[in-house]
């Protein structure tokens, strides 16, 4: 193989422009905090399943805007199943006899502990997803007819 290269038989690897490297570094440390976002979401469920609440069998999105309420009210203390589903907004509030039962469950000191990190470290992740997200607009502008082709 070396006697190849010597003579010019293999061709060079392809390195791509910085430009592009750097917003392929970008683009890849973006994509591994989604995926983190995504195992918190999960630890959540698993945290409310263990108090013996089945929000995710209702609820599509346990971190939307119902989902984040309802939570937030678990973590104060908050433990009537009626009072939480009346948290509930939009399509959700259908499925309010359902949501009522999911949320019949025993909410611990250090179920709420748990939940309450575990909602801050995704609020950090979104914030610097957001931020990475503006970061990859601003490197790839002025690629940006390229991207309209």
């Amino acid at each position: 193989m070396p006697s190849l290269l010597r003579q010019g038989l293999l061709r060079a690897s392809f390195i791509p422009p910085k430009a592009i490297r750097d917003v392929r570094d970008v683009v890849r440390y973006r994509k591994s905090l989604v995926y983190q976002r995504t195992q918190e979401i999960n630890r959540i469920q698993k945290v409310l399943e263990t108090a013996n609440i089945k929000l995710a069998s209702v609820a599509s999105d346990v971190v939307g805007v119902s989902g984040r309420l309802m939570l937030q009210a678990l973590i104060e203390g908050k433990a009537d199943a009626v009072a939480l589903a009346e948290l509930a907004r939009g399509v959700l509030r259908r499925k309010l006899p359902q949501l009522q039962e999911a949320l019949e469950g025993r909410v611990e000191a250090h179920h709420r502990s748990l939940l309450k990190h575990m909602l801050a470290h995704i609020g950090w992740l979104e914030q610097t997803l957001e931020q990475l997200h503006q970061q990859i607009e601003e490197l790839l502008a002025p690629r940006q007819q390229a991207l309209d082709l």
